[in-house]
């Protein structure tokens, strides 16, 4: 028993941690590991530190940052966007004195360019199937209130 109250303790003292790396999309696996209990354990006792919601709930709570920012970069994978990067170049250099090379070398030159990264059309579809019911099959739909209908009527054979 005190050996469960240990792990407990563990998960309880880690807890501002533990947060911190859900909402940072660490796997619940790396968290149990890097703090020495199973991941059972931790699912057993994460959710003594929110009342009323169980270990599930707490982990999506805590996921919350991690899943806003990968819609938001999903969203913008879709429409196409711009970044601007940094790049570097070699650079020859001269000295002239008197109308004459007197020195010369080479350096490194920091540069920026604007890179276009073009809309994916996968990204968008999957955003329109979770977001809007986006089906790109139309006949499925017929299919799936047809098969619906067939199946309303067996259940309404069967209770009689």
């Amino acid at each position: 028993m005190a050996l469960n109250n240990s792990k407990k303790d563990i998960v309880l003292e880690n807890m501002e941690k533990i947060k911190e790396w859900i909402g940072q999309g660490v796997s619940m696996g790396t968290i149990a590991k890097t703090i020495g209990v199973s991941k059972t354990t931790l699912y057993k006792h994460i959710a003594d530190t929110e009342q009323g919601l169980n270990s599930l709930d707490t982990v999506k709570k805590y996921r919350e940052p991690a899943v806003e920012k990968l819609e938001n970069t999903m969203y913008q994978s879709a429409c196409g966007y711009e970044r601007t990067v940094k790049k570097y170049a070699k650079v020859k250099r001269c000295m002239y004195e008197n109308g004459k090379k007197s020195e010369e070398w080479e350096e490194m030159v920091e540069y920026e360019e604007t890179q276009y990264f073009p809309p994916d059309t996968t990204a968008g579809i999957f955003l329109l199937k979770n977001w809007a019911g986006y089906m790109n099959e139309p006949a499925t739909v017929g299919i799936r209130k047809k098969e619906l209908e067939l199946r309303e009527k067996q259940v309404d054979a069967q209770m009689w």
